[in-house]
């Protein structure tokens, strides 16, 4: 009898390590198991672009998601297709096309995909269009206004079904990167597109609250309808003298009679000829090699694997409700000499040290990183 009972119980054993082996072996051939990343899988994880304003800054954070979900992927023996969607624009990216939501909405629910990664311009379209109407499906989203776009319920607990990024870094740093350089300009002058509403109502209450905790005047944060809006409000500024500096958001990107404007080119062209004394600080480092004195510069390529971090984290079964919204987690001083020199702005040695990049001149020459 007692022989039997051992038998009996070793039998036991023996099978329950079969069942583990056989549900080990599961997970590495390829079988479906929910909250696990599956060896030897495909995912396909579309990109969904706004397309409305193509911008190469957009095209780092494709990049930078794409690169580091490869390697994420990698480590667990799968890999990842990144089909690319625009929402707004066809595919040569030249011509708009009108309005291709339900086209992209449809080859989604087609595809089936475990994550999908928007991309945004600052009128938030994708996020607004297509996240509400798949809400069996997972997004990570590079969107910096996503509780005042109706998004989410909050930065700290967002629910439903789409977690990401910022594009904005938190307008401490380029506050306290001012003080450092010149502590006398305690003046902020901000301003943005009327066009982009919702951004603004988000932009101006964190530039009220940075400004209250760094100890600076918050002149005012403009709301303008046209380039030639902007250029007055700029060059008002200027002719005070000292003490006033910009922090700009979202430049006017029409004239006064509504037409479409250049203003990657305009802007720079009239920094040069017309503001002698008022220091820019931008978050984009192109503004800088462009003609901005200074930046605290978000890194896009660096945004683009912040949003792969967050995407491994739901392709592993984390719970996207929860996962927080976040700012982007690193930025870079970047600094124009030939601008800072034309406006009589002596950079501190320890400022330069810290520098990323110091761009030469106008025309893209710099010395530090790559």
């Amino acid at each position: 009898m007692k022989k039997s009972l051992i038998m009996i119980v070793l039998f036991v054993l023996v099978i329950l390590n079969t069942c583990k082996k056989d549900s080990s072996e599961q997970a590495k051939t390829g079988e479906d198991t929910e909250g696990m990343i599956i060896s030897g899988k495909t995912y396909q994880i579309p990109i969904v672009y706004d397309g409305k304003v193509p911008r190469d800054s957009f095209d780092d954070v494709v990049e930078g998601f794409t690169k580091r979900m490869d390697e994420l992927l990698a480590s667990y023996g799968a890999k990842g297709e990144y089909p690319i969607l625009y929402v707004m624009m066809t595919d040569d990216r030249k011509s708009i096309e009108g309005d291709r939501v339900d086209e992209v909405v449809e080859k989604i629910e087609q595809m089936k995909p475990e994550l999908i990664c928007n991309i945004n311009s600052p009128a938030i379209f994708v996020d607004k269009k297509i996240v509400h109407r798949l809400p069996d499906f997972k997004f990570v989203s590079e969107n910096c206004i996503p509780e005042k776009s109706g998004i989410i319920n909050s930065w700290e607990k967002p629910g439903g079904n789409i977690t990401g990024v910022g594009v904005f870094l938190q307008f401490n740093s380029p506050i306290k990167l001012m003080k450092r350089v010149d502590p006398k300009f305690n003046k902020v002058v901000s301003y943005s597109w009327d066009a982009v509403g919702p951004l603004n109502d988000w932009y101006e209450s964190e530039m009220i609250k940075a400004c209250k905790e760094e100890g600076v005047e918050l002149v005012g944060f403009f709301r303008i309808k046209s380039y030639e809006e902007e250029f007055e409000l700029l060059k008002k500024y200027d002719v005070k003298g000292g003490g006033y500096f910009i922090i700009p958001g979202i430049s006017s990107r029409v004239d006064k009679n509504g037409n479409p404007v250049d203003m990657t080119r305009m802007l720079p062209e009239f920094l040069i000829k017309n503001i002698k004394y008022t220091p820019h600080i931008t978050y984009d480092e192109s503004v800088v090699r462009n003609a901005a004195a200074m930046g605290a510069c978000v890194v896009w390529y660096d945004i683009g694997q912040q949003l792969a971090d967050k995407g491994i984290k739901v392709l592993q079964g984390e719970d996207i409700s929860e996962m927080k919204w976040e700012y982007p987690r690193k930025f870079n001083i970047v600094l124009n000499k030939m601008r800072a020199e034309s406006i009589n702005l002596p950079i501190p040695e320890e400022v330069v040290s810290a520098a990323y990049k110091i761009y030469l001149n106008y025309d893209g020459d710099y010395i530090g990183q790559n």
